[in-house]
């Protein structure tokens, strides 16, 4: 949750894209390697060792937190600095609060901005944890099947992240985000209303590449709507807000699956993420997109 603001801080303005873009997409390989690692570890015990599905997962935890034990050893080596800070102590120069360093300011931007991510997250909340139940409730999926298109779906995300830089040097950040999101609500819809596990995977694939393809461009805008010491605060609001979105979705979603059945229940729930991201593009960009077109305008 730190790695963003800590990456800003320690960045110009015109590296943040770039910067954020190769970040999400390595998180999104990692966690695609890992998964697919814990599995294989815990199956080869099994096959080759003989040993219990228990004990077999036990150890391929117990290996997982190895591998991140030593990961930390990096990050000790990490430290901040604030390369505009260090200019102004030498030549002894004051920081001048404008209005975009105000509390009032960057307070009123953070709340304009976690409205969106709670849109997002609501919306999120409803289709993305049940995704594996919906192609084993659909379409009788197998759990190869499915674990296969989660997986290629994490992978075409971390293509389309560092694509995204090139859409953003042609329109912008929050033109770019917009485009992403808009783009991608199509494939929800042909995802919800499809009886073919082909076009159901195929929008599942899109959907998930597009929609998440606007995460580090999202990241950058906020980093660059709040002064630097709002960063981290802004970050953690995002993320707070986005998940009490997803978190709160699990019994409507579960309601109207139960309810209406594996069809039309899916069906509704799809539906609703759609209209929440197009209302939570519509509002970003009302929001944000005039503030960046000029801004970006007056820097090129």
């Amino acid at each position: 949750m730190s790695g963003v603001p800590f990456l800003a801080e320690n960045s110009k303005p015109s590296e943040r894209m770039h910067l954020f873009s190769i970040h999400f997409a390595l998180v999104t390989v990692s966690n695609v390697v890992g998964s697919l690692l814990g599995g294989v570890i815990a199956d080869c015990l099994q096959w080759l060792l003989k040993m219990g599905e228990v004990k077999s997962i036990q150890i391929a935890l117990i290996i997982g937190i190895a591998i991140f034990f030593f990961g930390l050893f990096p990050l000790f080596k990490l430290k901040s600095t604030s390369p505009i800070q260090k200019v102004e102590e030498v030549k002894g120069i004051k920081p001048v609060k404008t209005k975009e360093a105000s509390f009032n300011f960057n307070f009123k931007m953070i709340v304009l901005f976690g409205i969106a991510n709670l849109l997002i997250g609501t919306g999120s909340g409803l289709v993305i944890p049940y995704l594996n139940l919906y192609f084993a409730n659909r379409f009788d999926a197998s759990n190869s099947y499915i674990g296969l298109i989660l997986a290629l779906g994490s992978a075409m995300t971390a293509v389309a992240m560092l694509i995204g830089p090139i859409l953003v040097k042609r329109v912008g950040k929050v033109r770019a985000l917009v485009i992403f999101q808009l783009m991608s609500i199509p494939f929800l819809f042909l995802t919800a209303f499809t009886n073919s596990i082909f076009f159901a995977s195929l929008g599942f694939l899109l959907r998930q590449a597009l929609m998440n393809a606007g995460n580090p461009i999202q990241s950058a805008i906020a980093m660059d709507v709040v002064d630097d010491k709002y960063k981290g605060l802004a970050n953690s609001v995002n993320q707070t807000v986005f998940n009490i979105g997803w978190a709160t979705m699990g019994l409507p979603a579960a309601w109207l699956v139960t309810t209406f059945g594996s069809y039309w229940g899916y069906a509704y729930a799809f539906s609703i993420t759609g209209c929440l991201y197009l209302i939570a593009s519509t509002f970003f960009y009302i929001v944000f997109g005039r503030k960046f077109v000029l801004k970006e305008e007056a820097t090129s």
